[in-house]
Order: C-alpha cells, then sequence, then structure tokens
C-alpha cells in the first residue's frame, strides 16, 4: 500500500533554566499498534455502537495550537440510531497513538449527515474537554447529561486538543471494516495541502477503512414526572400560573390552582437527559405559591416558591430528566440432560413480570428496568432455581436456565403394607 506522508519540521525554543532547541515533526499519518484492548464501558452503562477492527494505520485528527491552526484537521465517522430508538450518549472512546502524550483534552463534535458526508457545521460541540488517555485511547465523558439523539444517520469528530508542543501528535487508529458510509476528513486551514472540505479517506489516501470508536450510554424510555400545585394559605393562586418546558418546548402550558391548598398534579413525559425549565408568572399574593417538580421514582427534585418565598422558574442548566434504564433478557431452557423445556415459567418477581418458554426452549423479557434481579425458572416437576443477573441498560444480557428435577419422588404420599 502506499502511504502518502507530508512532514514539515518545525523549532520550538522553550526557555527552562537554560535553552533548548529541538525539531519536531508533524504528520497525517502513522502506524499505529493493532493490538489494542477495547476498554469496558462505565458499570451505568452500555455500549450503544463499536466498530474496533483496528487497522495498522492512523490518521492525525487534532486541533493545534493558534500558530499551526493551518494544519487544524478532523476525522469523522458515521452511525446510526435504529428506528424506534432514543440514544443518551454519555461517553465516547476513541483508539488512537501517539507521542509523548498525554492526550487528556478533545472536542467532540455531531453533524447531521448530508447525503453521505458529514454536514458543514456541527449541531453540537463539546470543546475542551477532559478525557482519560490510555497509550493514545481517549475516554472522553461528555458534560451535563450527554447527548440525546432520536432515530437518523449522524457523525461523529473527535480532535485532540492537547497542546501540540508539549503534548505531541495524535493519529485517529483506523477501522478495517467500513460501516455505514465510508469515514471523511478535512484540513480546513488548507496546511497538509489537503481539502479544506470533507473528503472520505478512500480519496484523500485509496484506503477503504473507516476510524474506530465505541459509543455508550443508555437508550431511551421516557418516563413520567409531575409538577404539584400548593398554596400556602388556602386560597389557590389567585391568578398565577406556570408553564413547564422540556428541552425548550412547552409541555403544560399556563396551569394554575384554582382554589383550596393543592396539592394538584400534572403530569409530563421527559428523557433521561432532557432539560426541564419553567416560567412562573404571579398573580395577587404570589408569596403564597409553591410548586414541586416529582420524578418517575416518586422523589420530589426541585421546589420552588418554598417557605413564603415568590417561585421565580427553573433557569437553563438546572434540571433535567432522570428516567429509570431498561434493557432486555433471553436465553433457552434446559433439563438436566441438556435437552430444552417448554411451557417453563421464567420471571423476575420484583418487577412482577414473567414469561413462558417457547417450544424450543426460549425465553425473553423485554423491556426490563436496569440494575440487579433475581431471575426464576420453575415448571411442574421441576425443582425452582434462582439467578442473580445483572441488566444493563441499553443492551440484552443471556442468560440460560436449568431446571432440575427433585431427587427423590414418592407418590402416593402414605403407602400401606403388611409385612409378615
Amino acid at each position: 500500500m502506499k502511504k502518502f506522508t507530508k512532514v514539515f519540521l518545525l523549532s520550538v525554543v522553550m526557555l527552562l533554566s537554560s535553552i533548548f532547541v529541538f525539531a519536531q515533526q508533524m504528520q497525517i499519518s502513522n502506524t499505529v499498534d493493532a493490538g489494542k484492548t477495547v476498554m469496558a464501558p462505565a458499570d451505568s452503562r452500555a455500549v450503544l455502537y463499536e466498530q474496533v477492527d483496528f487497522h495498522t494505520n492512523g490518521s492525525a485528527s487534532q486541533d493545534f495550537e493558534t500558530a499551526y491552526n493551518a494544519y487544524d484537521c478532523q476525522g469523522a465517522d458515521d452511525f446510526l440510531v435504529p428506528t424506534g430508538e432514543d440514544w443518551n450518549i454519555q461517553t465516547v472512546i476513541v483508539y488512537g497513538s501517539g507521542s509523548p502524550g498525554p492526550f487528556n483534552v478533545a472536542n467532540v463534535e455531531f453533524y447531521n449527515d448530508a447525503g453521505g458526508i458529514p454536514n458543514a457545521t456541527p449541531f453540537a460541540s463539546f470543546m475542551g474537554v477532559t478525557a482519560v488517555d490510555n497509550s493514545g485511547d481517549m475516554t472522553i465523558d461528555l458534560p451535563a447529561s450527554g447527548i440525546n439523539l432520536a432515530a437518523g444517520h449522524y457523525w461523529m469528530s473527535v480532535q485532540d486538543a492537547a497542546p501540540f508542543a508539549s503534548n505531541g501528535q495524535w493519529f485517529w487508529t483506523r477501522n478495517n471494516t467500513i460501516h455505514n458510509t465510508i469515514s471523511h476528513w478535512r484540513n480546513p486551514g488548507g496546511g497538509f495541502g489537503l481539502p479544506a472540505t470533507w473528503t472520505s479517506v478512500n480519496t484523500l489516501w485509496g484506503n477503504n477503512t473507516d476510524f474506530t470508536f465505541t459509543l455508550d450510554g443508555a437508550i431511551l424510555a421516557p418516563c413520567d414526572y409531575q409538577i404539584a400545585l400548593y398554596d400556602q394559605y388556602g386560597d389557590g393562586w389567585n391568578g398565577g400560573h406556570v408553564t413547564v418546558y422540556v428541552d425548550g418546548s412547552a409541555v403544560l402550558s399556563n396551569i394554575t390552582l384554582a382554589s383550596g391548598s393543592g396539592p394538584e398534579y400534572h403530569t409530563f413525559s421527559v428523557l433521561t437527559g432532557s432539560e426541564i425549565t419553567t416560567s412562573y408568572s404571579p398573580g395577587n399574593w404570589a408569596y403564597e405559591n409553591t410548586y414541586e417538580i416529582i420524578d418517575a421514582g416518586g422523589d420530589v427534585v426541585y421546589t420552588d416558591g418554598a417557605g413564603y418565598a415568590t417561585p421565580t422558574g427553573i433557569g437553563p442548566g438546572v434540571l433535567f430528566g432522570d428516567c429509570p434504564t431498561i434493557g432486555t433478557i433471553d436465553g433457552y431452557v434446559f433439563n438436566g440432560d441438556g435437552l430444552t423445556i417448554a411451557g417453563a415459567t421464567v420471571g423476575i418477581e420484583a418487577l412482577a413480570m414473567s414469561t413462558t418458554s417457547a417450544s424450543d426452549g426460549y425465553y425473553s423479557l423485554d423491556p426490563v428496568q436496569s440494575g440487579t434481579w433475581d431471575l426464576q425458572g420453575w415448571k411442574a416437576g421441576y425443582n425452582v432455581v434462582v439467578y442473580s443477573v445483572i441488566i444493563n441498560a441499553g443492551a440484552n444480557t443471556v442468560q440460560d436456565i436449568v431446571l432440575t428435577q427433585p431427587g427423590m419422588v414418592i407418590n402416593p404420599l402414605q403407602l400401606h403394607e403388611t409385612l409378615n
């Protein structure tokens, strides 16, 4: 394979106890270690998307210091959120290499698809985010509650943003297998003499490769929150009203407590990571008014106007939805001889859910709230078995069940016999 590399030399003078002059090389690509180990996601998260078939080369993707802005470059790769799903992406892991490191600052940007290439501008940017560097692999926790994405076709770009002069150059490891659309790259300042607009890596270098990355988070299921209205004097809100917004859209408009002390409850739907804000308009004696936001578990997560203080509304960046997350579990039911059992009951009593194994012994529980649960299996003529299982958000847990028969069965229970 022919490898195209453009190199330029630069001298940097550093003042320490004396003056040192050193030369560095800025490159487009390098050879990387293909024997990388994929790191597991955080315990509370699941892998939403992953492509980790490591190629032997990597491409530069870096936001350099101001003096080298002409060499700023970006790699980007695409992924699909399946129809019928909403994702909350909390962590991005990109696999790469470089020297000397550490590569502990990164830019992460998300783009809509524009006919098989990333859009010219991102719809979400996380700039200068702290990254955990593991020999060139960067694990990046997105700020706040991450980013929510509905079903669709998206692109993601990651750049190393640590100082080049001290931390060196980072290269994003390529992926042997192309998923969805082939990866793209651009050099907006033209310092490498390559296109400033998104261009496929195959066109640039003759490489039919993608980039390696993992997206961790949760598949979202909406849950119901409530707002409870109170009046401390007992005569209603006297013309006051409140509007509730989820991600900027009004979901409850101008609700009020017409009379009495309350509580009066109103329900609205949110997703994990959705921003909840309110606007309050006072009437007479507004200092008597109070409202609470209650999450899906029944816990009060925000109170506005407590203690005879006039409500002020919930501003942006304060309150975000936090719904119970869900996963699935499936497997087969066997007997002690390894044969499948039809008609066995499999369930999680604590969640009041169960199913029956099919003719081939297969069972499935979907959806299941994430957490650690006791999974039970039973059928007439067999012992009840219990397995402790961990359900991860957005992931499927596989657990086969083996039912055994009692060691001794006496039927009838009473035996009458005359012995001589």
